[in-house]
């Protein structure tokens, strides 16, 4: 029944498929949805009159937006300074190269704007 569903778009946990039942809490007796099995998650579609419906409607997905080039480029300059900053600190936790940690710590601040 669960079969060909795709994992929740918020927390990739499994989801299933859940009918309505005539109980006094729902209103749609009969109807289906769809949710997520995660209980921390809580993300649940619409009730539609079929088992299709509601199974097409979770696994509908909106198109991720693109991202141009130069922000791609962006992003890359970003995770390398982040990944030198780190390489930096961790020099410092561990008690080395005092003498150019705080200069190359400026450099990075300077080529991301933070320090004049």
């Amino acid at each position: 029944m669960n079969e060909n569903l795709m994992p929740c778009p918020f927390c990739k946990s499994t989801a299933e498929l859940i009918q309505a039942h005539d109980n006094g809490i729902h209103t749609c007796p009969g109807w289906w949805a769809v949710s997520c099995m995660n209980p921390g998650c809580g993300c649940e579609i619409a009730w539609f009159p079929t088992e299709a419906e509601a199974r097409e409607a979770w696994n509908t997905r909106a198109p991720s937006p693109g991202i141009t080039e130069g922000e791609r480029q962006r992003v890359g300059e970003i995770a390398e300074a982040i990944e030198k900053a780190h390489a930096t600190v961790y020099a410092i936790q561990n008690g080395w190269n005092h003498k150019g940690v705080v200069s190359e710590l400026r450099a990075i601040a300077k080529d991301e704007g933070e320090v004049g």
